[in-house]
């Protein structure tokens, strides 16, 4: 599905980080998935950024894929406000501007496709199915309790909460305001519930494989 996107965008699919010494165990990165903080946590705690298919980087060791999961339409908000952020605002276009000639066919546009904008938005399955599809997948949830599951899961050093970077929408005011504006439009009892149905059909099967495996909350 994201075969000509991904390339289009410039992303590394299949990127991630190994774990120390042994390499027997893969993160692999999806972005708006905390994947910022995870990244930055993983670095402190020594282990390697790598991705599949980079020469001189042996998966053979592999066992386990990490793999942390959110919720589907929690993650659309954050990735499309994200996307207008890096895309479209610019110095004539601010957050006010873009809301204030935000109209019917702007919506149309952002709710005909809202999955195909860039990797912030694409589904969390593409992600890493087709990556180590042999190997076991070990599933961590995006809540409070993340931090803590993840160092004491992977046993990770004891890093000081204050070094990391928890990449917050809440810390930058553009993505604050365009993250309100789009839970507002979604979620009730303020959004529109045929966006909110269209939402979980999009991502229908990312909500799936949520309620089907264990996750780590």
């Amino acid at each position: 599905m994201l075969d000509f996107q991904v390339e289009y965008r410039d992303f590394g699919y299949g990127s991630g980080f190994l774990s120390p010494e042994t390499n027997t165990t893969f993160y692999v990165n999806i972005p708006k998935n905390a994947s910022s903080f995870a990244n930055n946590l993983l670095e402190k705690s020594d282990w390697t950024s790598a991705e599949i298919g980079r020469k001189n980087v042996d998966f053979t060791p592999v066992n386990d894929v990490v793999v942390i999961l959110r919720d589907p339409i929690e993650r659309w908000i954050s990735g499309i406000s994200q996307y207008i952020k890096g895309y479209i605002l610019n110095l004539d276009v601010t957050p006010s501007i873009f809301l204030q000639n935000y109209n019917n066919v702007v919506e149309r546009i952002l709710f005909d496709q809202p999955n195909m904008f860039d990797d912030h938005v694409w589904p969390q399955h593409c992600f890493f199915e087709n990556v180590l599809p042999n190997v076991k997948r070990t599933y961590f949830y995006v809540n409070e309790n993340l931090e803590l599951n993840l160092k004491t899961k992977l046993i990770l050093k004891d890093v000081d909460s204050g070094s990391l970077d928890y990449h917050k929408s809440s810390d930058d005011e553009e993505l604050k305001i365009l993250t309100e504006f789009f839970s507002n439009k979604v979620y009730p009892p303020t959004g529109d519930s045929k966006l909110y149905e269209k939402l979980k059909e999009i991502y229908k099967k990312d909500y799936e494989l949520i309620d089907s495996v264990e996750l780590i909350k």
